[in-house]
Parts: C-alpha cells; structure tokens; sequence
C-alpha cells in the first residue's frame, strides 16, 4: 500500500497519465461495461487485479493487446491513479512496474492501455471523444501499431508480427539554487515484441541506455552510465492451450513471487473441456534459475531461485460472470549454496463481473536452520494484502484494503543484529469511494491509516479529485486534485489544479499549476518547506508513426527550484 507519508510524487509525474485519462473522456464506462470482442469468450474489463510491493498485476495480457513495454493508465472513475508499464504479458495476465502513482493502487482500479513511453511525461494522446460511453479501444488499431514483411500463412494469418517503440529522451535542468547543480539526460529505449512465431512461439526484449552529465560552475562535469536489460525472453504456448514455457530474464507474475528470475518456467495445464468450450483451468508447474541483477546487461547473478506452483483459474463467459484464479507456490532461495529464504506464496483473486472483486495474497516465510535461530519463529506471515470493492450502480463504488507486512530475514540480513533489525508489525487500513456520473463532475477520496508496532502515533492520508472530462463539449478537461498526510514526525497537503485542451489528429496541450506543504519535525523543532511549481506540456502526432513529446516546467520551492524541458521523438512499430 503506498502512503503519501514516505513519498510525494514529482510534479513532472503524471503529465502522461493526466493526458491520456483526460483524451479517453469518460472512463467508468469501460470499467463497466462488457467486452464487445466477438469471440468465443467474453473478455473481461482490463482491472488491477493484484498490487504486491514492487508489481502490479492485471487480468488480461495478450487477449487484451498487451505488450511488454507498453504504458498502461491506471483510472478510478475516470481519476488519474498510476502509470504502468508492463513488464511481463501472457495471454490471460500481465505484470507491471509502477512509473509513478499518486493515488494508492487497488484491486478492480480501471487500466487502460496506451502508446508506451520512455519515462513519465506526455504522452501521444488519442482523438478526444465527446461525453458518454468511450469506445472499446480509444488509441489507434492495434493492426497499425504493427509491421510484418513476412508472407501471409496458410491460413491467413502472418507467420510473425512485430510490436513496440523506439525512442529517444533529452532532459535538461537549470538548477536555481545558490549552488547550482543542474543535468542533461539522453536516455535511448527500445521495447519489442514479436508474437505469433509459428503460431506458438513469443520474443520480447526491453532494454535502455542512459548517459548523465552533471556539472557546476568552476567544476568538472560528472559523467554516468546507466543502461539495463529489463527483459530478454522467449515463450512456448501452442493453441490448445495446455503447456506454457518462457525462458530467459523474466519479469514478476505470481508464479514466480518476486521481480525478476533469469532462468526457466513451465506449467502444464489439464482437464477435459467444459460445456461452453473452454478447457479448466488446472495447471501444476515450476520454474528455476538466478534471481536477476537488472543493473547488469548480462543475463545471471548471484542467488538460485527454484519453486513449484499449483494454479486454478475459472475464466469469465458469456453464461457466468464468476471468476477465480488462486494459485498456491512453494519458493525456495539460495545465496552461495546456502539458504537464504523458504516461503509459501498464496494467491486468490474473484469477483463477478465488475460488480464485485475481492484479491488476496500472502507470503508465509517457512524459517529452518540459522533462519529460525535468528529470527525465532518457525513460520511468519511477511505480506498480507486484501483488497474488496462493490459498484453500487455507474454512479457509487466503495472500497476496503488491508496489508500487513514485517520485514523477514534473508542472507542479506543473516548478521545484522537482532536489536537493529527493523521487524516491526506495519498494518494499513484504507477507505475508497468514487462518486459521480461519468458524463458530469465526479469525486473520487479515500482515506487510510497506518499502524506500526511499538508507535502510539499512527499515520493518516487522505486524497480528493473533483473533474470534469468535456467540459461545454469542447474537449477540455478541468480538475483539482488535493493530498494530505499526518504522522509522528511530518504533516504536509499538496493541491494541483489541472486543465488540458485537445484537437483534431491527436494533439494536445495541457497546463498545471501546483503547490505543496510539508512540516518535519526534526529533534522536537518544526522545519517547514513549500513548494511550487508550473508546468506546460504539449503532444504532436507527426506522419509515419512518429510522435513528438515535449514540456516546460518552472520550480520555486525550499526542495526544489530552477527549469526543466523535456523533448522526446519516438516511432511505433
């Protein structure tokens, strides 16, 4: 659960994600609404249908035309909540990393899939639609995202087809403090997907260069690298449906329990096909490798992973709107040949349509040999995460969340000592609502507090937006947006009002001004800081498939002050 008490999202955070929910118009239809694919099977709205520490999780992936590298808008009622990029896609699921978040991400939160970009920013808005009902797909066609120079199959279909972006980022800052220290970034990424290899077979690869270049006056300039290989991996999945293996650096699902494995998995699904032509959902499977150091290029780093799973999934149709997916893991993990963590990780996830949903994961940490001397217990539940919401009607939607998390040890902790080691019990508890018609003002809050062990002083955040997404009929969007946090050491709001215009063929321009507050109480005094901030930023659709990205934002503030300007030029294949 992410608590506005350990982070205030950068005022250059959301400009992507404030775009895209501001082209798309009215959202809560499409949360809603049924699928309209003709298939055989009814696809489910695209949800959250998981939030772990470093991962969210979704319930479509490839069915929904996901590809790794692609952005992903997390709405609440139509509310800007997170940008995503999706870090691993299967058929019927995906895995996320979290560009940036400003409000706390639940399960059943809308996710809209939009062109992908390099870092949080702008992005290449779709065609505003007027107030009502938004379309299935409010982006260009997936077919003119992709390009393919092989012949066509027997059947009609391409042997391969090609997906992604390439793109390349300036960033500059100008540092308005009194010692200067301003920057240039060059970031180069490429993200690539083929699929539909033979019919069976999937590659993807998701890889960046960055050059920093800091300097001040009178000083020489200070030259990084910081180039990662997120995803380097290939997948089996033949249409029946019945075996799945990937192999490579993989990225976080619930099968594997944490970020990143370069190694192998595989599940073996069986059962006999059930009336309405779907085969059950059982599966047994496993995986192994090394746990990857993304830092590196090279694929392997230190520490085996292994673990077996079970998995069930009931799949959402045109008969019932019933679904289930649990699966059961046993995960084992090595540092230098010796043990560094045993656990159990459980995960569950049902609903009914989009009238109700309820997630759950855990992971139960099994403590053996040294584990258990240090430590002290046989077993410890580490992470707990429930999440329910109920839709009322298209205009009410109420929410609950509970998590529970102590930190565990692991070969990396093995020798701190016990009266250091931070394994406090931290529990939250938080509270959503969203409220409005999606063709009118809607008001989306929530509220929450957090428990820790030992700390009679709890900590409390709430957040509000009120918006309007067609403003007239004129394409224009207004918002205000307002956060506020108070726990033992530190109090603080942040209200940003927000305005963006759209045009014909895609282009857009959106201004946002903001302001913050923070008091820290530091050895008994309070030291207060403010902070505020402007920012312009504007989206060009060029021929060919290129886009343009650019923004303008001026800083004034005790953590923060001087200009910075963006420009990104980037193609989709």
């Amino acid at each position: 659960m992410r608590h506005l008490t350990t982070r205030f999202p950068a005022p250059t955070s959301f400009v992507a994600l404030l775009a895209l929910a501001w082209a798309l118009g009215p959202a809560t239809a499409l949360a809603d609404a049924d699928a309209t694919e003709s298939t055989a099977e009814e696809l489910p709205p695209l949800q959250v249908s998981h939030v772990g520490a470093d991962s969210v999780y979704l319930n479509g992936g490839r069915s929904h035309g996901l590809s790794v590298g692609q952005a992903v808008a997390v709405l609440r009622d139509g509310e800007p909540v997170a940008e995503l990029q999706v870090a691993f896609v299967s058929k019927k699921s995906a895995s996320c990393r979290v560009v940036d978040s400003r409000l706390e991400i639940v399960l059943g939160d809308q996710a809209i899939p939009i062109p992908e970009l390099d870092e949080p920013g702008p992005v290449p808005a779709a065609t505003p639609t007027p107030a009502g009902p938004a379309p299935a797909a409010a982006s260009e066609p997936e077919e003119e995202l992709k390009i393919s120079s092989d012949p066509p199959r027997s059947d009609g279909r391409k042997w391969a087809d090609f997906s992604g972006t390439v793109s390349v980022r300036l960033h500059h800052f100008v540092d308005g403090a009194e010692i200067p220290r301003s920057f240039d970034q060059t970031t180069a990424r490429l993200n690539l997907r083929t699929q539909s290899l033979g019919g069976a077979y999937e590659a993807r690869i998701r890889v960046r260069g960055r050059e920093d270049r800091r300097y001040r006056e009178s000083e020489a300039t200070e030259t990084s690298r910081r180039d990662r290989l997120y995803e380097l991996a290939f997948t089996y999945e033949p249409p029946d449906g019945r075996v799945l293996v990937e192999a490579g650096r993989m990225t976080s699902s619930p099968m594997l329990g944490f970020d990143y494995l370069d190694g192998v998995v595989g599940e073996y699904r069986f059962g006999r096909k059930g009336t309405n032509g779907q085969r059950p959902r059982f599966g047994v499977g496993g995986f192994y490798g090394q746990r990857s150091d993304v830092d590196e290029i090279g694929l392997g780093a230190d520490g085996e992973a292994y673990g077996a799973f079970f998995h069930y999934q009931r799949k959402r149709t045109r008969e019932s709107p019933f679904y289930a997916d649990l699966l059961v893991g046993g995960i084992r993990e090595l540092y230098e040949g010796q043990v560094s963590r045993e656990f159990v990780s459980l995960y569950g996830r049902l609903g009914s349509g989009s009238r109700w949903s309820f997630y759950q994961r855990a992971d139960v940490d099994i403590n053996t040999d040294w584990r258990r001397d240090v430590a002290g217990d046989d077993y410890q539940v580490s992470n707990l995460l429930t999440t329910f919401n109920y839709r009322f009607n298209d205009s009410l939607r109420l929410g609950v969340s509970y998590d529970h998390r102590r930190r565990f040890r692991d070969f990396e902790n093995r020798d701190t000592p016990e009266e250091i080691f931070d394994d406090r019990l931290r529990e939250g508890l938080r509270l959503n609502a969203q409220i409005g018609d999606s063709r009118g003002w809607r008001l989306t809050t929530s509220v929450g507090v957090r428990t820790e062990e030992n700390n009679d002083e709890d900590a409390y955040t709430g957040t509000g937006s009120i918006f309007h997404t067609n403003i007239g009929g004129h394409n224009l969007l207004l918002g205000v947006d307002f956060s506020g946090f108070s726990g033992d050491t530190s109090d603080g709001y942040r209200v940003s009002l927000r305005s963006r215009k759209y045009f014909d063929g895609g282009h857009d321009i959106g201004l946002t001004l903001g302001t913050s507050t923070t008091t820290n109480t530091i050895g008994g005094i309070p030291v207060d800081t403010e902070n505020q901030w402007i920012r312009l930023s504007g989206t060009a659709r060029l021929p060919k498939r290129f886009f343009l990205l650019s923004e303008v934002e001026i800083t004034d503030g005790d953590d923060l002050a001087g200009e910075r300007y963006i420009l990104q030029l980037g193609y989709r294949l």
